[in-house]
């Protein structure tokens, strides 16, 4: 590692041109596949909560049309009781 740059330092005669240029092509490469990777997986939960989301609310509002029946089933109870 150069302290200077805080680039790593290949000595010229050990690498040629096109093996840095590889290599550099190898490191973009590698980064990339681990940004999509990562870009997928939060795309896939933030799909799996949203349907998470959407079971929760059918289930809600079938709760609420079970509330809203046996609210009509009481009223029309209380108004038989009152015309007796």
């Amino acid at each position: 590692m150069n302290r200077s740059t805080g680039k790593l330092s290949v000595p010229s005669s050990s690498l040629s041109a096109e093996e840095v240029r590889q290599l550099r092509w190898a490191g973009w490469s590698i980064l990339a596949l681990i940004v999509i990777s990562w870009t997928g997986w939060v795309s896939l939960t933030a799909i799996a909560n949203s349907r998470g989301l959407v079971r929760t609310e059918e289930r809600q509002n079938l709760q609420f049309e079970r509330l809203r029946d046996d609210v009509a089933e009481i009223r029309t109870d209380v108004k038989t009781l009152l015309k007796r």
